[in-house]
């Protein structure tokens, strides 16, 4: 049996419709939440998906006087996933795997040109990423968990940054099993780009211990397996690189 959940995509921020006005920032992305308890099926899977945060909107020009300030970005949505199921019956062969993405953090928008120029904005941050997984009571049962934390969204103009990442956490749990495997991966989200001198977002960090459990029965083969990835930092760019002239053709 599966189960996907996915989040809604925060609104975009309204763009400044006169001059000099500011734009808005974007809105949230929504959170997910997948469970799945079957007991039925052998193979189940949860996948939850947290929505991205909008984009912020951009400043509208200054006719006489500054310009807009960039909207921020909105916050990526949070997500949560669990499987998990006993069986008394010893199934051979049961899987329970759990996925949890967070969602990207939202893009700043642009500044509006003035004299001066509008302000700049920060990224939204990425959403946070909860994966367990359980798997109780199988033949060669397997308990598989995988949580990435959503990615930052790019900040514009000097003294803003880019969104921080998400933080993901996973656990896995395949005890009172006759052999099997639990395995949990966590990745934390990479901090978002600093654009128009702004500073990179923060990568999250991700640590592990004991995250995953088991127990076997008759002598047969537990694997334990656990593995931790922190995200990159942003990268902080004083502008995008303008594009080479073309050659005029003979």
């Amino acid at each position: 049996m599966q189960v996907v959940v996915n989040g809604a995509v925060g609104a975009a921020g309204l763009n400044g419709s006169k001059a000099g006005q500011a734009g808005g920032a974007g809105g949230a992305g929504g959170a997910a939440t997948a469970t799945n308890t079957d007991t039925a099926s052998v193979y189940d899977t949860a996948t939850a998906n947290g929505g991205a945060g909008g984009f912020g909107g951009a400043g509208a020009a200054g006719t006489t006087g500054a310009g807009g300030a960039a909207g921020a970005g909105g916050a990526g949505g949070a997500a949560t996933a669990t499987a998990t199921a006993s069986s008394q019956s010893l199934v051979i062969g049961r899987i329970e795997t759990a996925t949890a993405s967070g969602g990207a953090g939202g893009s700043a928008g642009t500044s509006g040109s003035g004299a001066p120029a509008g302000a700049g904005a920060s990224g939204g941050a990425g959403g946070a990423a909860t994966a367990a997984a359980f798997a109780h009571n199988a033949r060669q049962g397997q308990a598989l968990s995988t949580a990435t934390g959503g990615l930052g969204g790019a900040g514009q103009g000097a003294g803003f940054v880019g969104g921080a990442g998400g933080v993901a956490i996973a656990t896995a749990d395949a005890t009172h099993n006759k052999g099997g495997e639990a395995s949990a991966i966590q990745t934390g989200g990479s901090g978002g780009a600093g654009l128009d001198g702004a500073g990179g977002g923060a990568g999250a960090a991700s640590a592990m211990a004991n995250s995953v459990t088991g127990s076997e029965s008759n002598g047969n083969k537990m694997i334990l397996y656990q593995a931790a990835v922190g995200g990159a930092g942003g990268r902080a760019r004083v502008a995008w690189p303008a594009r080479p002239a073309r050659r005029p053709r003979r």
